[in-house]
């Protein structure tokens, strides 16, 4: 075998993880000058001066070259001896053989002293346009980076969040539950800190990120507008989920000659139940219905009319005294979960109060967009711990979890990791 080794340029300089080191190239008859003796791969060694790390990294197909950010282990300020082997195809006898050469001379390379910084990409620094905490902001990826950290110097902070990548989305940035990242035209500094093996960067450039007004704009969910709904029967609507929202104000104006104008009522969450809301719809007909959300004590802005048609049923039922929405983040339930987060293969939902048994209980589960993707009824006597287990792993993201007690409705916010 011919010896392989880096190509001479590439000896004895110092590089980042971004860049790339070359073998000597068979394709350019740097190895062998016979056709018959193809060359069919390539493999580098790294060892680390004065002992420690050593690995071995083979290349997919004929690529001659390795980005050093796919070494795993290479740390920044370490100098590394590179050697190379090669694959030889050879016939013989109507057979095919492959062999590696041994690794050749080793060659010396080092990876820059200092972890690189990072930053926000250019379309957030500053930020082009006001972000609700729907949005995602990017840092400028680092190869070989493991962890970024964003930390976000403003209203209410400074918050720091961490990720596994060089995105974070802005809800996920507080503790869970809040409160977070606050609308009002606020702006917020933000640096980012990158890991590689352990060791971590300084912060980049601070970079100003702007926040929306107030919310963003929601609506009742379409399949519900147009519907016809009995009242004060158990029927609830949903308006659209608006990240960090804490109350959702709705509106309804009549426009089929009710007597009565325009009211408006608050809930905790994105459902309107009919037999617990304290709107009186007992004169039925048409409704234009809008919504709005409410975040930390800043109004939304009403938006898109949905047409609900009421149908009187018999007299306003009132609510029992339990008989109001609770979000357990906002008030005291005697239902909890837990864990929370969790995986989504399953939960505990934690029966503090006894229980006669004579009702089942109700429980439902909807994703940010409103949709029911479970739901299951369980006869439940005394205080107890229901583990729920959905019939599928749920995606990662927030959920809502709603259990009916008889005319008790509890939701609860559930995230999935």
């Amino acid at each position: 075998y011919e010896d392989s080794e880096l190509q001479s340029q590439y000896c004895n300089e110092t590089y980042d993880l971004s860049q790339s080191i070359y073998s000597e190239r068979d394709d350019l008859g740097q190895l062998y000058s016979n056709p018959n003796v193809p060359v069919k791969g390539y493999r580098f060694r790294f060892e680390e001066q004065g002992g420690g790390l050593i690995v071995n990294y083979t290349n997919l197909g004929e690529t001659p070259y390795i980005t050093l950010a796919s070494v795993p282990g290479l740390e920044y300020g370490t100098t590394y001896d590179v050697s190379v082997s090669h694959k030889v195809r050879m016939r013989a006898n109507g057979s095919i053989f492959e062999f590696w050469s041994q690794y050749g001379t080793p060659c010396p390379i080092t990876i820059q002293a200092d972890v690189p910084t990072t930053q926000l990409q250019s379309q957030f620094c500053p930020s082009t346009t006001d972000l609700y905490l729907e949005d995602q902001i990017q840092a400028v990826p680092v190869p070989g980076a493991d962890q970024y950290r964003f930390t976000f110097d403003g209203p209410g902070g400074p918050f720091v969040e961490t990720s596994s990548n060089y995105a974070m989305f802005l809800y996920n940035v507080g503790p869970f539950g809040g409160p977070g990242l606050q609308y009002g035209s606020v702006g917020y500094n933000v640096t980012v800190e990158v890991q590689v093996n352990g060791a971590w960067s300084a912060p980049g450039a601070s970079c100003l990120i702007a926040m929306a007004s107030e919310p963003e704009n929601t609506e009742v969910q379409g399949s519900y507008c147009g519907g016809s709904f009995d009242y004060p029967d158990p029927n609830f609507i949903l308006a659209e989920y608006v990240y960090g929202a804490t109350g959702y104000e709705w509106e309804w104006t009549p426009t089929s000659g009710q007597t009565g104008g325009i009211q408006t009522t608050t809930t905790n969450g994105i459902s309107l139940a009919f037999h617990t809301t304290d709107l009186d719809l007992s004169g039925g007909g048409s409704w234009d219905v809008r919504v709005r959300a409410l975040a930390d004590g800043q109004n939304g802005s009403f938006s898109t009319v949905c047409v609900i048609n009421i149908t009187a049923a018999g007299p306003i039922a009132p609510p029992s005294e339990d008989g109001d929405v609770k979000l357990t983040s906002n008030e005291v339930s005697s239902i909890s979960l837990y864990p929370n987060p969790n995986t989504g293969t399953e939960f505990i939902l934690e029966l503090d109060e006894q229980r006669d048994g004579t009702a089942p209980l109700q429980i439902a589960i909807y994703d940010i967009t409103g949709s029911l993707v479970f739901t299951e009824q369980i006869s439940v006597k005394g205080a107890a711990n229901i583990m729920v287990r959905p019939d599928q792993k749920l995606k990662t993201g927030l959920y809502l979890v709603r259990v009916w007690d008889g005319d008790v409705e509890t939701t609860l916010r559930m995230m999935v990791e």
